[in-house]
């Protein structure tokens, strides 16, 4: 049982940024896209640098949802995020 559980808990660290990874496939994964991989898809909000079509796809969503929790200040034409206000 011991042993299971020391199994259970036993992340696999990426040691070019560090990342933690429960499974060793999951790591290698990660090396392989975010590391090896070519990054020919910019994100046009944030300039970040993606692997795939898909992925990019995957990161504007992220930018879409942020920005449905925004909320626009016409006064002082700030803005603020909707769970900052809560």
């Amino acid at each position: 049982m011991q042993e299971h559980q020391k199994k259970a808990v036993e992340l696999h660290m990426c040691k070019v940024c560090s990342k933690e990874f429960d499974s060793a496939a999951m790591l290698r994964f990660h090396e392989t896209t975010a590391h090896e991989s070519q990054h020919d898809f910019e994100c046009t909000k944030c300039g970040k640098m993606l692997s795939s079509e898909s992925g990019l796809e995957m990161h504007m969503e992220t930018h879409e949802f942020l920005e449905s929790m925004e909320i626009k200040c016409q006064v002082v034409q700030a803005i603020f995020l909707l769970s900052k206000i809560f």
